[in-house]
């Protein structure tokens, strides 16, 4: 077998990376792309004596677990891979991939659990983090998630998994950003303003906190007046903030966030416990799955 074969493979099994696994006269092959019961068409990117990696380029035969994904940008996009495989199958899948790292790794022979799901699988993801680039010839503002194992931006207009105001919020840093003369981030060359664009919603009122991350040490004029346009446009948003990341890296945040417009905090609750949530603060991407693991632990440890 070698790079660039196409074959035809029966999808057997699934990896914890996500890959479909075929075997070729016991050669293991892991398909991007691919679910358990898929008989695909798939395309060689790499091989070595031990198994081979593909990429599915045709779908012979679906399988009974493979749907149509509700993302018009999953193909393209690196943020839902497993959006072609119904909800409930993809939970299963996880719980085996526990079971079997326990069995194998662990050397635990233990039957795991049916997975709890999310109460939402769509509008469910209550923290964004876009990143930020520019075109070079038309200079137009890119945001969006990154393409599947690459830093090329995919300008996505309308990501379902997240609150509607979230797409509108990004179209209108993505159009007027220029117009305060704020420039999207070339990470090769490490020059540009705008990092990313990090939102935070409250799933309780529906508020939101706005971060932008620039590629600075300290906020300047055309900055703030950009800051205080948004958190103007939208009555939605508590409050714009500016965080500061001017190191080469891939970290996202930088220690530090200086608030411009409005609060510099939304609140969510769960259990009945109001959580104050800054721009750096760490907190559960699903509030509402948050609140079955919560409620999960409290019951257990009563």
């Amino acid at each position: 077998m070698h790079e660039n074969d196409i074959l035809n493979l029966n999808i057997e099994k699934f990896s914890n990376l996500g890959y479909g696994i075929a075997k070729v006269d016991g050669y293991v092959v892991f398909v991007e792309g691919a679910c358990p019961g898929d008989i695909v068409t798939a395309k060689i990117t790499k091989a070595n004596k031990n198994f081979a990696n593909a990429k599915t380029i045709g779908v012979l035969t679906p399988s009974n677990h493979r749907i149509e994904p509700f993302c018009a940008m999953q193909k393209v996009c690196g943020a839902c891979q497993l959006q072609f495989i119904d909800y409930d199958y993809q939970l299963e899948l996880k719980r085996q991939i526990v079971e079997d790292a326990m069995r194998s790794i662990a050397n635990i022979d233990i039957k795991i659990p049916k997975t709890i799901a999310s109460p939402e699988i769509k509008n469910y993801r209550h923290k964004i983090q876009y990143p930020i680039s520019q075109t070079k010839v038309s200079k137009r503002i890119l945001a969006g998630y990154y393409k599947p194992q690459t830093h090329e931006i995919v300008n996505i207009k309308h990501c379902p998994i997240q609150p509607e105001i979230c797409d509108k919020i990004v179209d209108f840093i993505r159009e007027h950003a220029l117009d305060f003369d704020i420039s999207g981030f070339n990470e090769k060359k490490h020059s540009g303003d705008l990092r990313h664009v990090v939102i935070r919603a409250s799933a309780e009122n529906g508020k939101l906190l706005v971060t932008l991350v620039v590629n600075a040490t300290k906020t300047f004029g055309r900055l703030k007046d950009f800051a205080t346009a948004i958190f103007n446009e939208f009555e939605e948003i508590a409050g714009v903030c500016v965080n500061f990341n001017s190191q080469k890296t891939n970290v996202i945040l930088g220690k530090k966030s200086e608030c411009i417009a409005g609060a510099d905090f939304i609140e969510e609750k769960l259990l009945g416990k109001t959580f104050t949530i800054g721009a750096n603060t760490f907190f559960q991407v699903n509030p509402k799955s948050a609140e079955n693991i919560f409620k999960y632990v409290k019951d257990f440890i009563q």
